[in-house]
């Protein structure tokens, strides 16, 4: 990737969503709007009704919720072979969403307990109850000696800790989920409080788990880099290991919303699917269409998505754009009805992305074979290999190359290997249990020990010396051992020498 591009590229979209901002600060013309909004969010979660505006849902709403059916949990927990299989799944049944991280929880755990392979969970009260056929179940679910628990959702760590610390005390194992690293590799496409967070949650992980299973192998390289800059941030021996992704759109009932079907099937049209947000790189797409507009394209360009974050300055560009309702349509919080239909009908998939974890709407247009353009990064190359046409990052005039090469009938199939849900969740459970077959998809990590080693030992040496000092420094012994830095000047080579010396 070309640094400076893509700090060009961040540039930009910092002074767009300033210029936005002071936009929206002049049109409210008073102190009193503003006011009064935030004193509704204010009161809202005072009340416990913050969830009419933020997206997320009162932990007791649960309660009321239709429980599954008591048996069929029962069962579940008493087939489930050992050791058994705990996936928690706490955040994506309390915030109801069903798009990213969610939807990979959601597809897992219901495959996961169809099977009867493992037992989803949802922490209530911090009691964990089972999750059957996607309710929460009034069966709750007793951690017993040898368990593997696995971090699939993004629970809070306040929320799901105790139980981290319980399945320790009783000799079983936590494999955590990384999904990218993006807040950490690129932190001006995120918000700044979030890229903290992230880092804590991260940290905190991995000093915890036994092992991490990655959504690709090109997040594992992430993780590793991360790991290695980091001296003491996860246990002595770590495995990673890396698994794609599924996709079942074929199993969705239902029409789109007849709009979308008038106005995108009298000319070719392209699509981008995800959130909008700095680091989907909706701006180089937009950029690229205009070209070809400009040229006498009457070519269509579809956003599928809802709005994410910091990207005030995109969302007002799309509605205020000439062309806004004719060539140019935003489908905000598409059903799966809709995707499946813009899929299936699309001239190709374009993902503009600076930065993924995988990429699930590549495996999605591949499933239906529509031709895919994507930004020329490590995990699309990794998913689609030959099959797909790239464009530099952030260069919105070869992305507009692209999509006339789509139109001239040069875009190469996407045949690439894409697995069900079903696949993709029972791929993940050999992993989890570290099943002989699948070794080939594992790295074992080991921290340089005699990095530590000489850390270790400089901080005693440390406190030997300010010890020594107030009583002169002729107590100092001689020939006392010190610590010297190994011979290679990177500590976590792993070629680095034993971490003291004598002095000679």
């Amino acid at each position: 990737m070309n640094s400076v591009e893509l700090f060009r590229y961040r540039i930009r979209i910092l002074a767009e969503e300033l210029g936005e901002l002071e936009t929206t600060i002049e049109s409210r013309r008073g102190f009193w709007p503003l006011w009064l909004k935030e004193l509704y969010w204010t009161v809202t979660k005072l009340v416990g009704l913050g969830h009419w505006h933020d997206g997320s849902r009162p932990q007791r709403r649960h309660r009321a919720v239709v429980a599954a059916d008591a048996t069929s949990a029962r069962r579940l927990v008493g087939n489930c072979p050992r050791p058994r299989v705990l996936i928690d799944a706490t955040h994506t049944v309390q915030s109801g969403r069903k798009d990213g991280v969610q939807r990979v929880v959601r597809n897992i755990a219901f495959h996961a307990a169809r099977g009867e392979k493992a037992i989803p969970f949802v922490l209530e009260d911090g009691l964990p109850m089972v999750l059957s056929n996607g309710e929460m179940s009034s069966v709750p679910l007793e951690i017993e000696k040898g368990d593997i628990l696995v971090l699939l959702d993004v629970t809070p760590l306040s929320t799901i800790s105790p139980l981290l610390d319980n399945i320790h005390e009783r000799g079983g194992k936590i494999v955590s989920v990384a999904y990218d690293l993006v807040p950490l590799k690129y932190p001006g496409t995120c918000p700044a409080s979030y890229t903290f967070e992230f880092k804590n949650r991260l940290e905190t992980v991995l000093a915890k788990c036994d092992s991490v299973i990655a959504i690709s192998n090109s997040v594992v390289d992430d993780l590793e880099q991360f790991i290695r800059s980091s001296t003491d941030v996860c246990r002595d021996e770590l495995r990673l290991g890396w698994f794609h992704l599924g996709c079942d759109l074929d199993e969705i009932d239902g029409k789109p919303s007849s709009d979308i079907a008038t106005m995108v099937t009298e000319h070719p049209f392209f699509v981008t699917v995800g959130t909008i947000e700095p680091r989907k790189g909706h701006p180089i797409a937009l950029d690229a269409f205009e070209r070809l507009w400009a040229a006498g394209s009457q070519a269509r360009y579809v956003i599928a998505g809802r709005y994410g974050w910091s990207a005030r300055a995109v969302v007002t560009r799309i509605r205020n754009h000439p062309e806004f309702g004719k060539r140019l349509l935003w489908v905000e919080g598409p059903d799966d009805a809709t995707l499946q239909f813009l899929y299936r009908n699309a001239a190709a998939l374009v993902s503009p992305s600076i930065a993924e974890g995988f990429g699930l709407p590549l495996i999605e247009a591949a499933h239906y074979g529509t031709s895919i353009i994507v930004s020329d990064i490590p995990v699309f190359r990794e998913i689609c290999g030959q099959h797909a046409l790239y464009f530099n990052v952030a260069d919105d005039a070869a992305l507009a190359q692209q999509i006339d090469a789509c139109l001239s009938g040069r875009a190469p199939r996407p045949d690439f290997e894409v697995l069900t849900w079903k696949e993709a969740t029972d791929l993940f459970l050999s992993l989890v249990r570290e099943d002989k077959c699948m070794e080939q998809r594992w790295r074992s990590f080991e921290r340089n020990k005699g990095a530590v080693q000489y850390l270790e030992a400089a901080s005693k040496a440390k406190k030997t010396v300010e010890e020594a000092i107030p009583n002169g420094l002729k107590q100092f012994p001689k020939n006392e051992w010190a610590p010297r830095r190994p011979e290679t000047l990177d500590p976590h080579s792993p070629g680095a020498t034993s971490a003291v010396t004598p002095r000679g």
